[in-house]
């Protein structure tokens, strides 16, 4: 009977662990934002770590995160991405310096996000984050 009692407890803590959203998900979540925000993959995510949280109203969770990004290419290439896409073909002069333009523009919003940034740089990040309980697992939604 002792057994089946610690069982049944073990099993609640377990299930209770659901209650919020793992550090992993969050940090998955927000990386996956940043990049999507922006159209190109330009940060990962280091050094994540949930600093507090609390259940905030039916299915929904508040959390208090710090990380660092770590910028995986430079402002301006990220810039130019921004416009054309990952992938370029050759530009005549007349739509290089249309991109050239655009770019700079975009780098503009980037620096305003981010501050000046080059491939490798990192910036620690305090925010935050709000996660909604969905059928299949956590969402971030602010």
């Amino acid at each position: 009977m002792k057994w089946f009692l610690l069982i049944v407890c073990g099993l609640s803590l377990m299930v209770g662990c659901s209650r919020e959203p793992s550090e992993s998900t969050m940090a998955i979540q927000i990386e996956q934002q940043i990049n999507q925000q922006f159209g190109v993959e330009f940060v990962n995510i280091t050094n994540f770590h949930k600093t507090n949280g609390k259940k905030d109203g039916d299915g929904e969770y508040i959390a208090n995160v710090e990380y660092d990004i770590v910028f995986t290419k430079d402002v301006d290439e990220v810039a130019i991405n921004m416009i054309y896409g990952e992938q370029q073909s050759t530009l005549s002069n007349s739509e290089a310096a249309v991109r050239d333009v655009l770019a700079g523009v975009g780098a503009i919003g980037l620096q305003m996000a981010f501050g000046k940034f080059k491939k490798g740089d990192k910036k620690h990040i305090k925010s935050t984050q709000k996660f909604a309980k969905w059928d299949d697992g956590w969402l971030l939604i602010e």
